[in-house]
């Protein structure tokens, strides 16, 4: 069996895997935790601009209220 080595990516460390199968569940695992990244941070950045939005509003009826 030939050993096979994972693509190297910024800052990884290379790893040495010899079992075909172990490479596949690697390779979606990284990809798998990288797509749960991604959407962790659009989440984030969705609930972010939602809660700016309605602090915005507030600011401006508040304002409208007062000062009209």
């Amino acid at each position: 069996m030939i050993d096979k080595i994972t693509p190297i990516t910024e800052g990884m460390e290379p790893r040495i895997i010899t079992d075909p199968d172990a490479l596949i569940i690697s390779s979606l695992s990284d990809e798998w935790i990288r797509f749960k990244a991604r959407s962790l941070i659009r989440t984030a950045f969705a609930i972010g601009f939602a809660a700016g939005l309605i602090v915005a509003t507030v600011i401006i009826s508040y304002v409208l209220v007062v000062v009209g």
